[in-house]
């Protein structure tokens, strides 16, 4: 009627300090034996033997965030997709360094976790692995079954020393795709050169015309060490009423945002169209967002920028993304 499993592996919790975490998975209720508190019954053992057992510290990925608050668990971090625009290749503001070889499966079995091992001890709210994400990262699994994943595609990175230090693993979704898009499966990096040497070598296949990262950090650096960092490719419609002390930006414009490339254009009949997402902006802090160095809520604390959290949360895809401890690993 029911399914409920657990393990402890270690969480980043900053500092490279790596504490023991509980994490809870597998839970299920059948739909026949819902609201009989099955679920509260199996978890608060659970937990009081976790706690029981001297662990500090409990985690779970929430299918549905409202179910496991009464339960003391909070969102604590949070992954980002990623759409990048490849078409003609990516050009970074750094010089290439290290190198990149592909690698068989076998090599990425035995290389993977020993890199990963690196990324947990430096990345903040990382979390240890089990074997499956081995098992998956080398393609002897695929992403639903134990099935070889034939599909899949690995590069590992190597540092200037001939030290391996990130690898990411790909595939095709297929020519029928448009545009032709290619997704990354994983990716880890133990240094921020790492990660965008990967992101370059991703930036260089043929034929490519987007790129798709789900587990990508929310302050990514990408952006930043791209040339054109408008390649990512945030989509959207939004109508932002400017307000310019000197008359020269004051206006209804309506943003339309595809791919990562936006048009702008006055707003028709110089209002805000009905059941438009829509803020209302400051000349100063439209200046502070255009570039992507603050978030738009973090304007509106600050008074600059006003709208509902949908809109505010629009803006801040179109321009920018905020900090955040990031974890990939979804155990």
């Amino acid at each position: 009627m029911a399914t409920y499993a657990t393990m402890v592996d270690s969480l980043n919790v900053g500092g490279g300090r790596l504490l023991p975490a509980h994490l809870v998975t597998a839970v299920t209720v059948r739909p026949t034996h819902r609201r009989r508190g099955v679920l509260r019954a199996m978890m608060t053992r659970d937990l009081r033997r976790a706690k029981d057992a001297g662990l500090a510290l409990a985690g779970l990925t929430a299918s549905e965030a409202t179910i496991y608050g009464r339960f003391g668990f909070g969102a604590a971090t949070s992954a980002a997709e990623t759409r990048v625009d490849s078409r003609g290749g990516l050009e970074f503001t750094a010089s290439p360094a290290g190198s990149i070889a592909v690698a068989d499966n076998s090599k990425l079995l035995s290389v993977a976790p020993e890199i990963y091992r690196a990324h947990l001890q430096g990345t903040f709210g990382a979390l240890g692995r089990q074997h499956g994400y081995w098992m998956r990262a080398s393609g002897a699994w695929s992403e639903e079954t134990s099935e070889p994943d034939k599909a899949l595609r690995g590069v590992i990175r190597y540092n200037q020393d001939g030290i391996p230090d990130g690898y990411v693993t790909y595939k095709s979704l297929g020519w029928q795709t448009d545009p032709h898009t290619v997704k990354i499966t994983d990716l880890v990096a133990a240094s921020d050169e790492a990660y965008r040497e990967l992101w370059r070598y991703l930036g260089s296949i043929d034929l490519v015309e987007r790129l798709t990262f789900d587990v990508a950090p929310v302050a990514d650096p990408l952006p930043w060490m791209l040339a054109d960092r408008r390649r990512y490719s945030g989509s959207g419609t939004l109508v932002l009423t400017v307000r310019d002390p000197l008359g020269m930006a004051n206006g209804v414009w309506q943003l339309d945002a595809h791919g990562g490339t936006g048009i702008v254009h006055p707003a028709e009949g110089g209002t805000v169209p009905a059941g438009a997402e829509a803020v209302d902006i400051d000349i100063a802090a439209l200046g502070s967002l255009y570039l992507g160095g603050v978030s738009a809520p973090t304007l509106a604390a600050a008074g600059g920028i006003r709208g509902s959290r949908a809109a505010l949360d629009l803006t801040d895809a179109l321009f920018t993304a905020g900090p955040a401890p990031y974890c990939s690993t979804m155990f």
